[in-house]
């Protein structure tokens, strides 16, 4: 592609490009913002500005809806397909331009951010312990802690063959060289009802 930009993660927006963020946008370029690359490098524009000071989780959706943590405070908002074609072509969005679908509390539980394909979503950071995830149609927030307990998780959520399932990596010391990591997954439909089910990841 031949571009230099600064990343923390990066989801596919299509065949053509993906939606990248990173810390240079806002008014000193440090905060964490979204951009749109194209994979032939055409393009490499900001669509959302000035996020959140820590880098904060993102996931696209079924519809092309993108979800986006501001890591500051723990919210979730989420920008519409057509609101990101509009800002490939025109002025860049903020985050009060996407609508609030959860605040998950505290800063630091956004850092990684996923949207399952029952329309979940899910985060971990370094504020909690293990997964949390938000059911829309029971308006519930629930926690669950696959493996270690502690707050080194990132969550990812992933189809295959027709059905949705969720995925989690955590290690035991990040600060360490060489510390365990331990990961696994299990389909989607399990989780989030309202009596939560006993854990059963496959690692």
């Amino acid at each position: 592609m031949g571009l230099s930009v600064q990343n923390y993660h990066g989801v596919f927006r299509d065949a053509a490009g993906l939606y990248i963020g990173g810390a240079d946008t806002g008014p000193d370029n440090n905060q964490h913002g979204i951009r749109y690359i194209s994979l032939d490098g055409s393009i490499n524009r900001i669509l959302i500005d000035g996020i959140s000071t820590y880098s904060c989780g993102f996931d696209i959706d079924r519809n092309g809806d993108l979800y986006v943590g501001d890591n500051d405070d723990g919210k979730v908002y989420r920008f519409t397909a057509p609101q990101l074609s509009l800002a490939m072509t025109d002025t860049p969005l903020s985050i009060t331009d996407g609508e609030l679908i959860h605040d998950f509390g505290e800063g630091g539980n956004l850092t990684s951010l996923a949207v399952d394909g029952l329309g979940r979503i899910w985060a971990a950071g370094w504020q909690h312990n293990g997964l949390k995830v938000y059911n829309p149609a029971l308006d519930q927030e629930f926690t669950y802690i696959p493996d270690l307990t502690n707050a080194n998780y990132r969550v990812d959520a992933f189809e295959k063959d027709g059905v949705f399932y969720i995925s989690y990596l955590t290690e035991a010391d990040p600060s360490t060289a060489g510390s365990a990591v331990w990961y696994g997954y299990d389909e989607a439909a399990g989780y989030a009802i309202p009596e939560p089910t006993g854990l059963a990841w496959l690692a």
